[in-house]
């Protein structure tokens, strides 16, 4: 289990928040946003991904993950070099290993009974305010040598979003592509589909979990993507849970766990079994998440054997977060064939979360020497192949443009943007690990 801390948002704006009643924590919201309470618009609005640099030194990059905790907290993972890289997107430059959260400190105080958090982190990093409206916000930071950094948030997707199953035909060694789901094509694609445990097969005009494939399938490259629903006061492992079992045997993991380690059951992992090479998760709601995953069926043996076992390279939002792992034996809930070596189903599990998918296409027997990803990635974002060119941020930064709000401390008194560090209270957000 894994610690996040949380953050106090100090504009006026998020201070007029303090009389929204708490929602549930089981609460799914799904598009539209518009009929979402104002205080969890906020939440989505505010959380997310965020990238700048030293206002004394516009080279030096920072990143941040900050994380809807629900009401006025959020937890918050500070990357120094800035965030992780995603293939054909800027704003990288983490080190995928060096991540600061938080550090004890007094209690900040209270607000109309309500305590608001502010969150620091080790290796000399602190967290000042944030200021901003709608989803134009910037997060202010110092570290213990007296820099600052001014971090915009910004909105990243995966290199492979929307790439169809028509698009991949050009691509060579992707013969024999089956097309799965697409929403355009939505109801025609249904005969592709059975229900299992739920009684829709659509939703939001995408397809709703529950649901199996008609047909089953051996080795195949499996291209699908997702959009998790925002559970602001929800748990980890009731936020936007469900998983993608291939042969109905093996789960790759979906949840949101934005800003988390990446552990053995999380987005990434293949559930239980093993856990991601780093957490490429992108924040919920804000884009289709994709899986491109390389599945070769057991050859020979029974399940435990180590000789002919199962193996996946998996791809999450264009990064490789499984290399040729082996998977000896089913993940938990699977239901796969009376053969570990006979085809199966694709399975889109119903964790009572809303997860919708679109997008799902198989191309049979691609292995990534036949199909290298990297054809993929080529054809499905030209950019990838060309370095990203970031525009630094900080100092040079258009504030203007940002439509900044004034920043207020609890006592009400305006302070300067780079005003002195508020007081910190280490606050643990997220602490279920249930299956």
């Amino acid at each position: 289990m894994e610690k996040l801390f949380k953050i106090s948002i100090v504009t006026a704006a998020i201070l007029g928040m303090c009389t929204i009643t708490q929602v549930q924590a089981q609460q799914d919201y799904m598009p539209p946003m518009s009929g979402w309470p104002a205080g969890v618009q906020t939440q989505w609005q505010v959380q997310g991904e965020y990238y700048g640099s030293q206002t004394q030194n516009s080279a030096v990059h920072l990143g941040a993950w900050l994380v809807a905790g629900g009401g006025t907290n959020y937890g918050l993972v500070l990357l120094p070099g800035g965030l992780l890289d995603i293939p054909s997107q800027q704003y990288g430059g983490w080190d995928k290993a060096t991540r600061y959260q938080g550090a004890t400190g007094p209690a900040l105080g209270t607000l109309n009974g309500k305590v608001f958090n502010v969150s620091t982190a080790t290796g000399g990093y602190t967290a000042d305010s944030i200021t901003g409206s709608n989803e134009s916000r910037a997060l202010y930071v110092h570290n213990i040598d007296g820099k600052s950094y001014v971090l915009q948030r910004v909105k990243r997707h995966s290199p492979t979003r929307g790439f169809s199953a028509a698009q991949v035909k050009n691509v060579a060694g992707a013969g024999g592509v089956i097309s799965l789901w697409d929403s355009a094509t939505g109801q025609a694609d249904l005969k592709n589909w059975q229900q299992v445990d739920n009684a829709a097969q659509v939703k939001y005009n995408y397809l709703f979990r529950g649901i199996q494939t008609a047909n089953t399938y051996g080795s195949y490259l499996l291209h699908i993507e997702f959009l998790s629903c925002f559970n602001p006061t929800a748990n980890q492992q009731n936020r936007a849970n469900s998983g993608i079992y291939v042969q109905h045997g093996y789960e790759n993991q979906v949840l949101d766990n934005f800003g988390l380690s990446g552990a053995l059951n999380e987005y990434g992992a293949i559930y239980e079994l093993k856990a991601p090479k780093v957490n490429a998760e992108l924040p919920p709601q804000v884009t289709l998440q994709t899986y491109d995953i390389y599945f070769k069926i057991r050859t020979s043996g029974k399940q435990g054997d180590a000789a002919g076992q199962a193996t996946e390279t998996t791809y999450a939002n264009g990064v490789l977060v499984q290399d040729e792992t082996a998977m000896p034996s089913y993940t938990p809930g699977a239901s796969p064939p009376a053969s570990p070596l006979a085809n199966g189903p694709l399975y889109l599990q119903n964790h009572g979360n809303e997860i919708v998918f679109n997008n799902i296409w198989i191309v049979p027997n691609a292995t990534p020497i036949s199909l290298p990803y990297s054809s993929i990635l080529a054809t499905a974002d030209p950019s990838v192949s060309i370095k990203s060119q970031i525009q630094p941020l900080g100092r040079s930064m258009d504030f203007g443009k940002l439509d900044l709000e004034t920043v207020f401390d609890l006592t009400g008194r305006a302070i300067p943007v780079h005003g002195k560090a508020l007081s910190i209270i280490p606050t643990e957000t997220f602490n279920s690990k249930k299956p």
